[in-house]
């Protein structure tokens, strides 16, 4: 149900009523009195806009909209339904004007194959209306038709800068890419994988506008009114509004009015150099920016700025003192560690908590890249201006930019080398980060007051207890020798070869998620990669596998269909390595582990049409007889009642221990083929929430009394035996 709200007049007398009856009452009484009053009457107005909204239901049907966009078009990740991979579309935030033809003024998520909509537009149409899950929007709204779009001229000019700052930087690649984004908050050139990486690397915050970047565009703004103003106050009012221009050029998400709040706390701490005006500062901020979006209070990237706000107003300028006066290095020097220590220090203990994980690259990469940031920002803000006037010198100064950005592009791959430890989610997860940190600092602190011999002493005492509590807390990686990755509605399974090597079977729809397992799996190399068959959901993640690794040898299924020849081709040009087409009989062994092919036999599959997801590819999938350490594994891909007899009919299967369940659990399936497997763990790979009804309730109970384990309820499973043991 939605909620369109309006404002009854009886909210606007009692508005009326409060201020005024506060100015009649003198005394010590009046402050609290007028802030009890004030709490009041939020309260009831919150109440009675909850209690005045007027439903909507989504009717399901086609309805005419009118909205305003509210962000720009950003390009929604391929999605993959079975087989097929989904047409690229776009999703922006919008408010509505008229939904069904009445006039209602909501948030919507409105999703659209027109990737050019842009902040400010006003947009005529007809779409859908569907229930979202999204906190900060009434509903989806999925654009059928486009009748008519306009904007007013000031939309239209920023959106026209926005495109030809960009394209300035569209032959720069990666590094290329970082500066409109850290600039103008424009991430259109940025791929999946630098995204992917950026991340790992802890250096997302450098991929978008940040309060860092807002902090040195006002820095620079400052600097140049002082040199001609010389009232403090004029200064600082010609530098909000620059910095209030500069928010409606990035465009005011939250995000970025976040980040110009926090940064406007930084500059405000620089200026009158009080800590506590700038904690005050700091709260008052947190306050407004939670009275205008109360959804950021459950906002991780909130939470995340607020702790690095305060960490570079509070805790920096200690650290930089203490590293100044200890280590006699210059101020500037030591702000560069100071900086991006402290705010990693504070935001490691939430990130644990929302991830767990913890990495080791983020502090080292961080202070590598933060001298960057300043020059990358300047020179990207200077193209910016540049661009208004004179398209050589702008794209002179893309070029320099880009330079001084690509160091930050080449470092953050180096992330894949660095260890990852696991940790507990939630509150205990950061509890053991807190713990840590605390006595690192009290190491410190002990080391910094000891003198002489003893200093050396403690040094090492508290050190190996340091080291101690960080082989407590770290996990070391659990070995297995199957692990079946969480990738969502597709399929993924690993095979332990030792030594940072496994087999791989199918690669998911997601390059994200399957880059996500392998490295959580600690693989960096594929001795056999296997394409069962040719559908979205089973080779789409093609590109995230091969993430730092190498493929020594891939296989695929024989498929006549010219279109399944261009994509092979395309294929080995991204892999490296020929394809090996196989049948059945062939066989694969690294060590004692011997991989050998069931079906297909090479021959031509006529089977018969099913009501199933492209059967005809499905009854071509490889389908692999698997033995390791003892162990009897089946993974056979999607095939279906027409192989799945087939290879009940040829091979004995009633002695498998672990059975890859075929086509996600479909109901398509043969009674044969249950009769004779009797497996004691089935592994079923699906998605959440997924649209075909996978796992079929029929398809479990002839599992039954198999131990069950799915990725949808379950997440990933890392696999040993013996005993049969499943984490």
């Amino acid at each position: 149900m939605l909620l369109a709200l309006h404002v009854e007049p009886h909210l606007l007398v009692l508005a009326l009523i409060v201020v005024p009856l506060t100015s009649f009452l003198g005394g010590i009484y009046r402050d609290h009195l007028r802030a009890l009053l004030l709490l009041l009457f939020l309260g009831s107005t919150l109440i009675l806009l909850r209690e005045s909204g007027e439903a909507i239901e989504p009717s399901g049907g086609v309805i005419a909209f009118e909205l305003v966009a509210r962000g720009d078009s950003d390009p929604l990740p391929e999605r993959v339904y079975g087989s097929e991979i989904q047409q690229r579309s776009c999703s922006l935030r919008a408010e509505s004007r008229i939904l069904d033809g009445a006039m209602r003024q909501i948030p919507l998520r409105v999703i659209s194959d027109d990737c050019t909509l842009f902040f400010g537009e006003w947009i005529k149409g007809s779409g859908r209306l569907r229930r979202s899950e999204e906190a900060r929007v009434a509903a989806t709204l999925i654009i059928d038709e486009i009748q008519e779009r306009h904007a007013n001229r000031l939309w239209q000019g920023l959106n026209s800068i926005r495109k030809d700052y960009r394209s300035l930087f569209a032959e720069f690649g990666d590094a290329g890419s970082l500066v409109p984004g850290m600039v103008i908050g424009d991430t259109a050139l940025q791929s999946e994988e630098f995204d992917s990486t950026m991340r790992l690397a802890g250096l997302s915050h450098l991929t978008a506008v940040s309060g860092a970047n807002f902090s040195i565009v006002a820095t620079l703004v400052l600097w140049l009114v002082s040199l001609r103003i010389r009232s403090r106050r004029l200064r600082i009012a010609i530098t909000a509004c620059t910095l209030l221009l500069f928010t409606v050029l990035v465009r005011p998400s939250p995000s970025v009015l976040r980040a110009g709040v926090m940064a406007a706390v930084v500059l405000y701490g620089q200026v009158r150099g009080n800590q506590r005006s700038t904690l005050l500062a700091l709260a008052a901020a947190v306050t407004l920016l939670l009275l205008v979006d109360p959804h950021q209070g459950g906002d991780a990237g909130f939470a995340l700025s607020v702790l690095a706000t305060f960490a570079i107003v509070v805790i920096s300028p200690r650290l930089t003192a203490l590293i100044t006066s200890r280590f006699a290095v210059p101020r500037v020097l030591a702000e560069v560690v100071s900086i991006p220590l402290s705010a990693t220090m504070l935001c490691t203990p939430l990130i644990v908590a929302i991830s767990g994980k913890l990495s080791l690259a983020a502090i080292p990469l961080n202070i590598l890249a933060s001298p960057l940031v300043p020059v990358v920002t300047l020179l990207g803000f200077a193209a910016l201006l540049a661009s208004l006037f004179s398209q050589g010198i702008a794209h002179f100064l893309a070029w320099i930019s880009h330079l001084a950005a690509w160091p930050i592009a080449q470092i953050a791959p180096w992330s894949y080398s660095m260890p990852i430890f696991e940790m507990p989610f939630g509150f205990f997860g950061a509890f053991l980060v807190l713990l840590l940190l605390a006595l690192l600092l009290f190491t410190l602190r002990l080391i910094q007051r000891a003198r002489g011999s003893s200093k050396r002493n403690l040094a090492m005492v508290m050190g190996a207890s340091v080291l101690v509590l960080l082989g407590l807390l770290l996990p070391i990686r659990t070995p297995w020798q199957a692990y079946q990755c969480d990738v969502g509605q597709g399929d993924a399974l690993l095979l332990n070869l030792g030594g940072g090597s496994a087999i791989v079977i199918d690669v998911g729809p997601d390059p994200t998620l399957i880059d996500r397992c392998l490295r959580s799996a600690g693989i960096d190399s594929i001795a056999l990669l296997v394409i069962t068959h040719f559908h979205a959901d089973h080779f789409g993640g093609l590109s995230g596998a091969l993430r730092g690794r190498t493929v020594s040898q891939w296989w695929i299924a024989p498929d006549p269909s010219s279109s399944t020849s261009t994509l092979v081709e395309e294929m080995e040009a991204e892999i490296g390595v020929p394809a090996t087409t196989v049948r059945s009989g062939m066989r694969f062994t690294a060590g004692e582990v011997v991989v050998e092919v069931l079906w297909p036999d090479g021959g031509d599959i006529s089977s018969p049409s099913l009501n199933g997801d492209g059967s005809f590819q499905n009854n071509r999938s490889i389908a692999l007889l698997i033995e390791k350490e003892g162990a009897r594994i089946f993974a056979g891909g999607d095939v279906e009642p027409f192989a799945q007899e087939e290879i009940a009919r040829r091979y004995d299967i009633s002695t498998i221990d672990i059975y890859k369940v075929s086509h996600h659990g479909s109901a398509l399936r043969s009674e044969a083929f249950d009769q004779e497997i009797d497996p004691e763990l089935a592994l079923i790979s699906v998605g959440k929430r997924n649209p075909y009804g996978h796992p079929a309730p029929e398809t479990l109970e002839s599992l039954s009394p198999a131990r069950i384990h799915r990725t949808d309820l379950d997440g990933s499973a890392r696999i040993t035996w013996w005993p049969l043991r499943i984490k």
